[in-house]
């Protein structure tokens, strides 16, 4: 099937260092939602500020996750 050979559905061990690195990525992303919520007013913008700051934690994990496995 095409489509299932162009997705990713495998789970995904990962190593200290890597977890490290992803660590680092969900402590920034912390660090930015708080200021966004100190910084602006809340309403349907921030809410979805925050939503795409959460897919970017989740897509900066997945690359690392994801590094070196083609």
């Amino acid at each position: 099937d095409v489509v299932r050979d162009r997705v990713n559905f495998r789970a995904h061990d990962v190593g200290d260092e890597q977890a490290d690195r992803m660590g680092v990525v969900r402590s920034y992303a912390q660090d930015y939602a708080a200021f966004l919520r100190k910084t602006c007013p809340p309403g349907r913008e921030l809410a979805i500020a925050l939503t795409k700051l959460e897919e970017l934690v989740f897509w900066a994990c997945a690359a690392v996750a994801r590094e070196g496995k083609g």
